[in-house]
């Protein structure tokens, strides 16, 4: 058995590289004579994702094009903005669940 590491992501990042990793198989199709719209959805999603698999550094690529290209500041900003709604969150349940810590 392999050990398979595991890294986190942002959802902006797996949307881009996704996107990446779908061109990529809608290339080579073509490339190989297959006609796009006779291809499923679901198929070219499949491909997509074992393409992606196969090229994790479309994740990288994918981050680092969110970090530097001023075209993705809107998925920075959202994202910067959902992390501090979850650490309001996480200070929140951890106010309410000291607030009647000593009384019973």
């Amino acid at each position: 058995m392999t050990a398979k590491t595991i890294t986190i992501t942002r959802g902006s990042e797996m949307t881009l590289a996704t996107y990446y990793a779908k061109r990529e198989v809608k290339r080579e199709w073509q490339r190989q004579g297959r006609k796009l719209q006779t291809i499923e959805a679901s198929e070219i999603a499949r491909a997509a994702h074992i393409y992606l698999d196969q090229h994790p550094e479309l994740i990288e690529e994918a981050s680092e094009q969110i970090r530097t290209n001023p075209r993705f500041a809107f998925a920075r900003v959202r994202s910067d903005a959902q992390r501090a709604k979850a650490q309001k969150q996480r200070t929140s349940a951890v106010h309410m669940s000291g607030a009647n810590g000593g009384a019973k």
